[in-house]
């Protein structure tokens, strides 16, 4: 019980700090933050009107971006976190790891159905993605030893 708690938490912290990341790439490396630090800054550039690069163009690629790059790879990274850590059943686990990470996907969107779709896109993912590597575990560990009786070579029989 305290494992599944910790990984949990884990997937949690994990998805709240790939959003940071994702925020600060966003922000910092992309044309697109690079408009909104010139409008935060009211630079001379904006002043004159001469603009790189179309506003609405520059926030539908970064939409784009984040609902089709950004967001599945952290609903993969906490599947991956919650299926290396977890046990046989982390369906529950998956759900309360990526719990903040959807109401934020739902809240965020313009388009509540639109992101209630995302999200479930985005937790169906992980689900998968949790379930392979604890299957692929399972039958790994089980390749050369009994599950019953931890023995090599040992059957159920």
């Amino acid at each position: 019980m305290l494992r599944t708690i910790g990984v949990a938490a884990a997937g949690i912290l994990l998805s709240a700090a790939l959003i940071v990341l994702m925020s600060f790439v966003e922000l910092h490396l992309t044309s697109f933050g690079e408009m909104a630090r010139d409008v935060r800054k009211d630079s001379p550039t904006l002043r004159r009107g001469e603009r790189q690069a179309d506003p609405v163009r520059l926030l539908k690629e970064s939409g784009l971006r984040r609902d089709l790059v950004y967001q599945p790879l952290i609903a993969l990274a906490v599947g991956l976190l919650v299926g290396a850590a977890g046990r046989k059943s982390v369906s529950g686990v998956v759900v309360v790891a990526l719990g903040p990470f959807i109401v934020l996907v739902v809240t965020s969107d313009p388009w509540v159905l639109r992101g209630l779709g995302f999200a479930l896109g985005y937790a169906a993912l992980a689900l998968l993605t949790a379930h392979s590597l604890v299957r692929w575990r399972s039958r790994r560990r089980g390749a050369g030893t009994s599950a019953h009786t931890g023995m090599v070579g040992a059957g159920s029989a």
